[in-house]
Parts: structure tokens; C-alpha cells; sequence
């Protein structure tokens, strides 16, 4: 599985995208960003433009509006949860899908920006008191 990351390319036959997603958007193609944490993660904060995707959902519901050559982009807390649905959109035909590099926690730790709401937000949810150890403090919610 290759994983996006902050200056990623992608290119497929005669398509190429180039995304940057961060400080900068410059972006050829939107791709469709899915977080699939649980509602309480979601809460805290996520990626501007992002939507949730239960962690169970079928690859059909998550992408219901999708088609198979949509650029789609999963992402989680550490990156388990994401791998998995990334899987399961793949084996419906999804042709296009990446892993955030290092998931939400890592984008946190480089104070990428993060919304609640559509207001920006420094926070995330460490998921439990063993993951959240991988936050810095200042990106850190409490539990």
C-alpha cells in the first residue's frame, strides 16, 4: 500500500495529480478525504474537508456517491483502522486509494491545520492514554 503524504504525486495512465495538502493547497485533484474514527475523535477535530466514516461501514456506504476512479484518501489516529477500510474499498474496485502518511497524529505533531466545526483547532483525540503518548503535548487533548 503506498500512503500520502504532504507533497505526494500520483500518476495512472494519461491522469496525473499532484495534492499538497497542509500549509498550502495546490491541488489538481480534490480527493475525497475519510476519516474513520469514532464520533468522539471526530469531535475533537479533523482534517478540513474530511468526512467520517465509521470504522464497520461497507466500502459501499463510505464511497456512496463515489466512483471506482475517485481519488480517495483514509486516514485514523495511528493508521490500523484507515489501512482496513482502504482494503475493503479496493476490493470493490475503488482504483485510487491512499493512506495518510502516518494518519491524523502525525499531521497534528507538524501543527498541519485542523478544524472543529469549520473553526481551526491546535487538538486531537489521542484515541486512548497509550496512543496518545505518539502526540506532542501541545497537540494533545485530554481523554
Amino acid at each position: 500500500m503506498r500512503h500520502f503524504g504532504f507533497n505526494s504525486r500520483k500518476s495512472g495512465g494519461s491522469r496525473r495529480a499532484i495534492w499538497r495538502i497542509g500549509w498550502k493547497i495546490d491541488i489538481v485533484s480534490q480527493p475525497v478525504l475519510l476519516d474513520v474514527r469514532t464520533p468522539d475523535e471526530w469531535d475533537v477535530s479533523h482534517l478540513p474537508g474530511a468526512q467520517r466514516a465509521d470504522h464497520g461501514t461497507s466500502a459501499e456506504a463510505a464511497l456512496s456517491r463515489a466512483t471506482a476512479d475517485t481519488d480517495v484518501v483514509v486516514y485514523d489516529a495511528v493508521g490500523y483502522r484507515a489501512a482496513e477500510l482502504a482494503t475493503r474499498l479496493r476490493v470493490v474496485g475503488f482504483t485510487h486509494v491512499e493512506s495518510l502518511d502516518g494518519s491524523i497524529f502525525k499531521w497534528a505533531n507538524e501543527h498541519r491545520p485542523l478544524v472543529r466545526d469549520r473553526d481551526p483547532v491546535r487538538r486531537v483525540h489521542p484515541y486512548t492514554q497509550f496512543w496518545g503518548r505518539l502526540l506532542l503535548d501541545d497537540v494533545r487533548a485530554s481523554l
